[in-house]
């Protein structure tokens, strides 16, 4: 099931993006404005303006952003971040996976940019550290975290924001059961692209999908033929008459506010909530 406008307009009304708490707090209203900055912070943002997978958006590297294009992207593509013997990059899942993503201008709004420099300028190469400490410690319910990455952003941090949303407005579900989860934002992003004239090509490309078709896959070189700004500034148009603006409510950082590496995307339960034993009870 897919997120809907409304329900990521609700997340992102959580303390989280709006002011909180710190450490094992940043679902509850602490009377304060502190926004701090992180993959608990981005990874859902970035996701909903680009489509992406969450080991993709969690494995990027600071290298992966080009900021100073006229039109500002990042690059899916595999990383020593990803890597599983240390020694090969890895990270992609099929070839069609490798791609260049044009950034939405609302991420440019929120202050991706300042981020990453602020990674960048700690001396990391991936811009979620705190998702490859080798000391993962236990996330908020007392269990051992899982290794690396998107496995544990889950743990440490998704599954207490779906679990804050859900609280407040009930998150889609199939009839099994099953509710939207972060994988649903990919559903949402293809979901609203799918609009009537918008090349099916030209979805296939934005969210790595294999071409369909002799003619798409052996003979459109669109980005080759007429350069890659032309095609970039095609996919950015449609992303961004096609994309509801869901953040519009989230206040523009005029600073990056980081916790200790060690503390960062660790997020907790929202008030009166226990995610760690009761996931998105209702």
């Amino acid at each position: 099931m897919p997120w809907t406008p409304e329900h990521l307009r609700t997340m992102y009304s959580l303390p989280l993006w709006q002011g909180g708490g710190g450490q094992h707090a940043r679902v509850k209203f602490a009377g304060r404005s502190t926004v701090y900055q992180d993959a608990a912070y981005w990874a859902p943002l970035i996701a909903t303006y680009t489509g992406m997978s969450r080991e993709e958006i969690c494995g990027l590297e600071c290298l992966d952003f080009d900021f100073a294009s006229e039109i500002p992207f990042l690059l899916v593509q595999k990383n020593m971040t990803k890597s599983k013997d240390g020694v090969k990059p890895a990270g992609l899942k099929r070839l069609s996976r490798h791609r260049v993503m044009p950034l939405h201008p609302e991420l440019i709004e929120l202050g991706l940019q300042d981020y990453v420099r602020n990674i960048e300028a700690e001396g990391h190469k991936m811009i979620f550290p705190e998702l490859y400490l080798a000391d993962a410690k236990y996330g908020g319910g007392g269990e051992k975290v899982p290794a690396f990455g998107g496995r544990r952003f889950y743990a440490i941090a998704w599954r207490f924001i779906m679990d804050a949303t859900h609280a407040k407005h009930p998150l889609p579900e199939t009839a099994g059961g099953k509710k939207s989860d972060f994988q649903s934002q990919r559903t949402f992003n293809m979901s609203v692209l799918a609009a009537p004239g918008v090349s099916e090509t030209l979805i296939a490309d934005h969210m790595g999908h294999a071409r369909k078709g002799t003619g798409p896959r052996n003979y459109d070189r669109r980005a080759l033929t007429l350069g890659q700004k032309r095609e970039l500034s095609e996919r950015l148009e449609v992303l961004v008459r096609e994309t509801p603006v869901v953040t519009n409510h989230v206040p523009r950082q005029s600073i990056v506010t980081l916790l200790p590496l060690n503390q960062r995307s660790r997020v907790g339960s929202a008030e009166g909530r226990n995610a760690a034993e009761r996931f998105c009870a209702d």
